[in-house]
């Protein structure tokens, strides 16, 4: 059976071939960065975006991947070319660039300040986009855990890290509540922050809102969102939310690089509406297809369909 095949440490291996060091500050510590993109009908999507993002990490974390942004972005189109035969059509594939800061040489956590060489994967991976059928159809759910989003003195949600233990968290007091609701964290002021994997958006008055910039992971398609919102002349701004803002919105959506725009019908068990998704959030998915060349939604029902046959 053929398998990944994947970038590690300056080598193209199979996945199962990929064997990382117990010592790696990226296991012990999760001293690590990484990024995300999937493609649409097998074409990256927004890949130089990402990797400046990548790039900004990697300059926070004091992390010297000892390969430029254009090195990656090269190696990134290798690696799907590379596997494109394992893609099947109406199939995508889920791209992660990770870079750990290495393994230190004694076998201990290591001494920060000890230059090591980083340890750095790109793997790929099929996309399952059949379970988001539902919800494009119907809405998801959202709930507020207690668990809080850190604070920005302690660890800037802007840098996009493995240190994620209160996203850990507030998946576990979420599936608590409902297994099948996305956890939205807020701020330590009470503030709505984001999802453990996507940007938080609702709709009031015809007006798009999100939260601030301060305190959250600067989505690509939360950009994106941005600029098809401008596109479209929808009045879109960026305001600090509390729940009530959520619990009283016309419209509640999530985004993401898996789904993009993802319907929302209750925040905390309570009803946004009955019809579910929204006009604005159906408009911003369509104009998105129109951008990468299909139909979003209808993909992801093909998939649900040949899930269950």
């Amino acid at each position: 059976m053929d398998e990944f095949i994947s970038y590690f440490n300056g080598n193209w291996v199979k996945n199962s071939e990929i064997k990382i060091d117990f010592f790696d500050r990226g296991f012990t510590m999760g001293d690590a960065v990484f990024d995300v993109e999937r493609t649409f009908n097998g074409k990256i999507f927004r890949l130089e975006d990402h990797i400046s993002r990548l790039f900004r990490s990697l300059k926070f974390a004091r992390i010297n991947p000892k390969l430029n942004e254009y090195d990656f972005i090269k190696l990134t189109h290798a690696l799907i070319k590379k596997n494109e035969k394992l893609r099947k059509p109406g199939q995508e594939f889920v791209i992660r660039q990770t870079i750990t800061r290495g393994v230190p040489s004694t076998p201990t956590q290591g001494n920060v300040t000890e230059e090591l060489s980083p340890t750095i994967i790109i793997m790929i991976s099929l996309l399952d986009l059949g379970g988001y059928a539902e919800s494009y159809l119907n809405g998801a759910k959202v709930i507020f855990p207690n668990a809080r989003t850190y604070n920005v003195t302690s660890l800037d949600p802007k840098f996009k890290n493995y240190s994620r233990g209160n996203y850990v968290q507030a998946q576990i007091q979420g599936a608590d509540i409902d297994p099948e609701a996305y956890p939205v964290l807020l701020d330590h002021h009470g503030n709505i922050t984001e999802n453990i994997g996507a940007n938080f958006f609702i709709v009031t008055d015809g007006k798009i809102r999100t939260p601030k910039g301060n305190n959250i992971l600067h989505g690509i398609s939360r950009k994106v969102v941005f600029e098809l919102a401008h596109q479209a002349n929808i009045p879109i701004t960026e305001d600090d939310l509390q729940p009530y803002d959520a619990y009283t919105a016309d419209e509640v959506f999530l985004s993401n690089t898996f789904f993009q725009v993802l319907p929302i019908k209750s925040v905390d068990n309570r009803l946004i509406r009955n019809k579910c998704p929204g006009p604005i959030t159906n408009q911003i998915l369509g104009i998105w297809s129109e951008l990468v060349g299909l139909d979003i939604v209808d993909q992801s029902i093909q998939q649900s369909k040949q899930k269950s046959n």
